[in-house]
């Protein structure tokens, strides 16, 4: 397959992956909101061991794995022998570590938040 019909079909299941992540995280924001108010889903004060408990958990979990398929793009800027830029290599190597301590130590329930808008804002950007 060329390089340019792998990157579009790369493009195509990130675009979708991000809408679902998206409506996802918000609706797990909604269901955090119906049982604890507005402290979860801004400053959740529920027990460590509660913290990535149901859809909340799942979603931060596919955002994680989500990262490892992202690292996708630099193997296809590489092979369409395009620059990578230091802060695109930097991004990657980042989201995937931060992403995964989110999972790993149940320490930052807000960070549904950061899976809500990184998903919309790359829903739009893998359509351009």
């Amino acid at each position: 397959m060329e390089v340019k019909y792998a990157s579009i079909v790369h493009n195509i299941i990130l675009i979708a992956l991000s809408a679902v992540m998206a409506l996802g995280s918000f609706e797990s924001l909604l269901e955090r909101y119906e049982e604890d108010g507005a402290d979860g889903i801004f400053c959740s004060q529920r027990p460590i061991e509660n913290t990535l408990d149901g859809s909340a958990g799942f979603w931060l979990s596919l955002y994680f794995l989500s990262k490892f398929y992202e690292f996708g793009d630099t193997v296809l800027l590489v092979l369409k022998q395009k620059p990578t830029i230091p802060l695109h290599l930097y991004h990657h190597a980042i989201m995937a570590f931060l992403t995964w301590s989110w999972v790993a130590y149940d320490w930052l329930e807000g960070s549904l938040w950061c899976v809500l808008v990184n998903s919309i804002i790359h829903f739009f950007m893998y359509t351009y």
